[in-house]
């Protein structure tokens, strides 16, 4: 138990949010597993933060977007931002600069090797729709503290589009 709680805690400082409900952030931690029972061989599976996941990627979306219409950006510049922002690698490469997979909790089979990028996207995706739904129906604060998490793994420095003109 020890070490969840510590799981949940370093996730806390690298997202820099304070879960009011952290069962929602444990869910978030938790990669979907399918292993053999040890006693009885039986095969167990669980879909553990998927769920939250897509949740997680239509607020990522939702954030974006707010985002871009806020600066009066042009069509062109939010096409490229969904394509290089929303992708699994962009994702991926966020949550793992900050050691997010530290905080996963991965099946047996998994639990000594790297975490996979599509891992490592859904557990960044899961942790924005635990952010939304920890803000408890209250659009703008949800809304808001998402974007908070998203300037935590660098989301609003768009710089390359700097590139496009």
């Amino acid at each position: 138990m020890a070490q969840i709680q510590f799981d949940l805690t370093r996730a806390e400082e690298i997202t820099r949010y304070q879960f009011r409900d952290r069962g929602l952030l444990y869910e978030a931690l938790q990669s979907a597993t399918r292993d053999r029972d040890e006693l009885t061989g039986e095969i167990q599976e669980s879909d553990g933060n998927r769920r939250l996941a897509k949740l997680g990627i239509v607020i990522l979306e939702l954030a974006v977007v707010d985002e871009w219409f806020r600066r009066g950006m042009s069509h062109r510049e939010l096409d490229l931002l969904r394509k290089k922002v929303l992708s699994k690698d962009y994702l991926s490469d966020a949550a793992q600069q900050k050691a997010l997979h530290t905080c996963l909790s991965m099946s047996r089979r998994q639990e000594n090797i790297a975490a996979p990028p599509t891992t490592m996207k859904l557990v960044l995706s899961a942790i924005v729709a635990a952010v939304w739904l920890d803000a408890d129906l209250n659009i703008n604060e949800g809304l808001n503290n998402v974007k908070w998490v998203m300037q935590a793994f660098g989301f609003f420095d768009w710089e390359f589009l700097n590139d496009i003109n």
